[in-house]
């Protein structure tokens, strides 16, 4: 799936969707997941996490669905 995504430029905006929902199947995981996963267990603060992430709108708001 990756592998397609990276020959085909038209689908490379849909690495990361890939990467985030393979965390469980693949092992693998976004920046912003690892992030989200090292606030939660209190190992950054809120806003450490927030400058670190790609969007700091969207990380907030993933915090609302985990």
């Amino acid at each position: 799936l990756i592998k397609d995504y990276i020959i085909d430029p038209a689908q490379t905006s849909k690495i990361r969707d890939a990467i985030e929902s393979g965390k469980d199947q693949y092992d693998m995981q976004s920046f912003d997941q690892c992030l989200r996963d090292l606030y939660q267990a209190g190992k950054i603060s809120l806003e450490t996490a927030l400058a670190a992430s790609a969007s700091p709108a969207d990380f907030q708001r993933s915090l609302l669905f985990t």
